[in-house]
C-alpha cells in the first residue's frame, strides 16, 4: 500500500486511536492512516489517500492542513 515513507506526522491522537499523515518516497502521494490500540499494540485500521500526483483523490487540498 505505501511504497516506503518521505515524512510522517501524527494529525489527532487519542489512549485508542491514532491518525498519522505519510507523504509517500518520492513524493508521490500523501495518506492519513488510521491505527487503533488492541491490547497495547496500535494496529492498521485504514487509510484514505489525502492527495496524489495521479489526480486518484478528491475534495482535498495540497498541501494537507487539519
Amino acid at each position: 500500500m505505501i511504497n516506503g515513507k518521505a515524512s510522517k506526522k501524527v494529525l489527532t491522537y487519542s489512549h485508542s486511536q491514532a491518525c498519522v499523515y505519510y507523504v509517500s518516497s518520492g513524493n508521490t502521494c500523501g495518506d492519513i492512516i488510521t491505527y487503533v490500540l488492541i491490547d497495547g499494540k496500535w494496529i492498521f485500521s485504514g487509510w484514505k489517500t489525502s492527495w496524489s500526483k495521479t489526480g486518484s483523490a478528491d475534495d482535498f487540498v495540497w498541501p494537507y492542513f487539519r
